[in-house]
Order: structure tokens, then C-alpha cells, then sequence
């Protein structure tokens, strides 16, 4: 071979999947692509092939992180994309609907059990929560919190909920979120 011309028809991505979410992740999968050079567009695209084995190459730099490669089919053609270009992908692992949620932030997790501190009005009370499925930004709440519940989105000293003055960043009136239920929310895969 000479000279081999690429098919600017059938464009996809290439990425690398973490070793801890590989298990998440289907060939046939719906994933989400955004191209760098067009921010705002989000195309629409599919898993096509997913290694079994680590990538080698990544073990040589980090030996103790494992990640898969893996290949993403974009679906149609677009003028500007064109190859080498960056991208972030998102892979949908599973969609959920009618659930509530709060940012990740907001949760602490002491032996297993998962806690959050909202505020009841004069202080934070530290409540005990279910949790679910959960992606980089939300977390799913089966159980514990109230839609409308404020909850503190950075978690207090200890000084704060043993009653004494609360301690600088404990403040009771420090930002909260409310808690939200969703219509639709995702848990995905990140690569």
C-alpha cells in the first residue's frame, strides 16, 4: 500500500474505559459525543467494540491502572469533523426516571452508610440516606431525604454538630441545594 485515503464518511472515536467501569459497559451501548472544535454539539453515537484485555501500552506508565480500549461509531457525517480531533464521550450506561438526587459533594460515607446534613432551619442535622446509581456530578437518593430538602453541599466540621460555635466554613446558612427530582437523569461511564 502506497497511499490509504480515509473514509470521512464513518467517523468515530476512540477511548479508554476504566477498569472499575468496563463491567457498566455493552457493546450497542448509546454514547454521547462532544467534539472540542464545536462546543455545544452533541452527537449521537454507539459502542462498537470493546477490548478484553487491558491496553498494554497505558499498563507500561501506570502498571496499577487498568483501562480497555475502546471504539465509538458516530452516527452520520459532518463536514468539520475531521481526524485527530478531541472529543469527550459519554457513554449511557442506564437512564432514570422520576428519582431524586443531590450533587455527590453532599454525601459522607462513614462504614458503609451514607449521610448528608440539611438544614433544619437553626442547624445541619446529619441524616442517614439510600443511595443508588450514581454518575460524576449526581447521586440517586432511595431513601432518607424529602423532595425540597436543603441539604449543605460541602460537609461541616465536627465542632459544628457537637454544638459548639460553628467553626469557619460550618456556617448553617452556607450554600445549600435543594434536593431534586429528576424526570430524567443518567448514570454514565466516563472516559
Amino acid at each position: 500500500t502506497i497511499l490509504t485515503i480515509p473514509d470521512m464518511s464513518n467517523m468515530g472515536a476512540h477511548v479508554n474505559i476504566h477498569e472499575s467501569q468496563v463491567k457498566k459497559v455493552k457493546i450497542g451501548m448509546r454514547a454521547l459525543v462532544r467534539v472540542d472544535a464545536e462546543p455545544g454539539k452533541v452527537l449521537e453515537a454507539k459502542v462498537a467494540e470493546l477490548a478484553v484485555l487491558p491496553d498494554s501500552a497505558s499498563t507500561r506508565y501506570t502498571p496499577n491502572v487498568k483501562v480497555y480500549p475502546c471504539t465509538i461509531h458516530i452516527a452520520g457525517a459532518y463536514d468539520w469533523l475531521k481526524p485527530g480531533m478531541n472529543a469527550k464521550v459519554d457513554v449511557v450506561v442506564e437512564e432514570l426516571q422520576d428519582v431524586l438526587y443531590v450533587p455527590v459533594q453532599s454525601i459522607e460515607v462513614e462504614d458503609d452508610v451514607h449521610f448528608c446534613y440539611v438544614n433544619t432551619g437553626s442547624r445541619l442535622e446529619r441524616r442517614e440516606i439510600k443511595t443508588g446509581l450514581f454518575n460524576d456530578e449526581f447521586i440517586e437518593i432511595r431513601s432518607g431525604l424529602s423532595a425540597g430538602d436543603a441539604v449543605a453541599l460541602a460537609l461541616p466540621q465536627k465542632s459544628t454538630m457537637e454544638g459548639q460555635k460553628s467553626a469557619p466554613g460550618a456556617d448553617p446558612t452556607a450554600p445549600k441545594t435543594p434536593v431534586k427530582p429528576a424526570a430524567k437523569d443518567k448514570s454514565i461511564a466516563k472516559s
